[in-house]
């Protein structure tokens, strides 16, 4: 915006989607991360997969499925290198249309992950309704796993839930080494947060897939360290 600068999502999302402008927004956001994707393959850059938030207004869009498919198809992009991040009150707001565009997206090799779970109205049974590949820990249960013994054993103990459904756990807002060592520790698969890096522009985020300082390389692989 030439007005205001750079927004953050939560600055424009909600009149977007007062606006009935929020499908157009969704669609632009998925193109441009397809476009990405074929440009950095043809280049023959490292790929790694790429999440992509969606409103809860696109389980009720009979064109959402169809774009998304269409535009995995039209840009050539191996379906695995894409996940879709929807929330709780995404998937229970109609679950039956939600469980089926969620089963037809997963078909294609898609993964789908459960973004804030802990937050509002989140229920460990939905987890066995909705067929999520990996559910992502909200960072108000993260924030104070360092300190507090009790904020600690409640992520220990959703990261067990999770995995006893057979769900990949994703902690987020991760912002230091401390709160990776308790993570470490309860065995959490996934970690996601400023410690490891902050949104950064398409140009430095290239630079630190080459050279960062969590990644041993060894031969044409490479393992991520703590």
């Amino acid at each position: 915006s030439k007005k205001y600068g750079l927004l953050p999502p939560g600055k424009f999302l909600s009149t977007a989607e007062a606006a009935g402008l929020i499908h157009e927004i969704d669609k632009f956001v998925f193109k441009r991360v397809c476009e990405d994707l074929r440009e950095a393959k043809r280049k023959g850059r490292r790929l790694l997969p790429v999440s992509v938030n969606f409103s809860l207004y696109e389980f009720f869009s009979t064109k959402f499925l169809d774009d998304i498919l269409n535009m995995i198809q039209e840009f050539e992009i191996d379906p695995t290198l894409l996940q879709i991040e929807i929330t709780e009150t995404t998937s229970m707001a109609n679950q039956f249309l939600s469980v089926s565009i969620i089963k037809k997206l997963r078909e294609k090799g898609i993964k789908i992950l459960m973004d804030d779970f802990g937050v509002g109205f989140s229920n460990i049974g939905n987890l066995r309704k909705i067929p999520f590949d990996a559910i992502k820990i909200d960072k108000s249960f993260i924030d104070d796993i360092h300190t507090d013994q009790k904020a600690a054993d409640i992520v220990k103990f959703l990261i067990n839930v999770c995995k006893v459904n057979g769900l990949e756990v994703i902690a987020e807002g991760v912002d230091n080494p401390e709160q990776v060592e308790v993570l470490k520790k309860a065995k959490c698969g996934t970690i996601q947060g400023y410690y490891y890096s902050k949104p950064i522009p398409k140009n430095e985020y290239e630079r630190f897939l080459k050279n960062n300082p969590f990644e041993v390389k060894k031969g044409d692989r490479r393992w991520l360290q703590f």
